[in-house]
């Protein structure tokens, strides 16, 4: 995680949606970035196992085409 957020300027989490269910939690929301001096607006789609308070596994999913079109300025 580390390696990922050092290139960036700055980044801010917004959570629109949060649910669990056993160890199970999924979250909507939008990760905005600087990125290269690019800001990045990101829908993304997170979801985690968490056992005894430990996030045990972490997914996130997105549109790599929408994080490409921003920093290309396309």
């Amino acid at each position: 995680m580390v390696e990922f957020l050092a290139p960036l300027q700055g980044v801010e989490w917004v959570i629109h949606r949060q649910f669990s269910s056993g160890n199970l939690v999924i979250n909507e929301r939008r990760d905005k970035m600087t990125f290269g001096g690019a800001q990045v607006d990101l829908p993304v789609l997170g979801v985690f196992e968490v056992v005894d308070g430990k996030i045990t596994m972490w997914r996130d999913y997105c549109d790599l085409a929408t994080i490409t079109a921003q920093v290309s300025g396309s």
